[in-house]
């Protein structure tokens, strides 16, 4: 599964550099139209985060860094009391995910989680309903695990710092 970082220009070639030095294959893809930003990608999730940790270390902004909706907001403003629709209509309008009906239709009656996501700084969850399933977290990309999946992947690393 790819997955993308996009990072300001002027430290492109420094983090392509710092990534390479690491181990972490990857690929610069074109500036495109806007080319104050540059795009990276990775086959895997474990490359992306490791760049990206090198990246906030270098003081280099990325944009994932700045302020965007994600799903976790998204859920925090239904339960609020935001009308479902319009929160829905933002998500998509700002591109970071899709829910689809089925998605949507759970996320309303605050349906159980049916998975979560393995990336603890996110923290989203997709709810059980009738149809098919996101591959990957909708709001990070990272991979979904199962409730009880999550809590034993937990148990483990609690249990590696003592």
């Amino acid at each position: 599964m790819a997955t993308f970082t996009r990072v300001r220009a002027e430290h492109a070639s420094d983090l392509s550099s710092q990534a390479q030095m690491r181990g972490l294959p990857h690929h610069v893809l074109s500036l495109g139209e806007d080319k104050d930003w540059v795009t990276f990608q990775f086959d895997n999730v474990h490359s992306k985060l490791s760049f990206d940790e090198i990246a906030r270390q270098m003081g280099v902004t990325i944009e994932s860094d700045l302020p965007t909706l994600h799903l976790h907001d998204a859920i925090d403003a239904v339960a609020e009391g935001e009308d479902p629709s319009v929160i829905h209509d933002l998500m998509v309008e700002a591109k970071k995910i899709s829910l689809t009906q089925g998605m949507k239709n759970a996320y309303n009656k605050m349906a159980t989680p049916r998975y979560v996501c393995s990336n603890d700084s996110c923290g989203a969850s997709v709810p059980r309903y009738g149809g098919r399933y996101p591959s990957a977290c909708p709001s990070c990309g990272s991979d979904l695990l199962t409730p009880q999946q999550k809590e034993e992947m937990d148990k483990k690393h609690a249990n590696a710092k003592d």
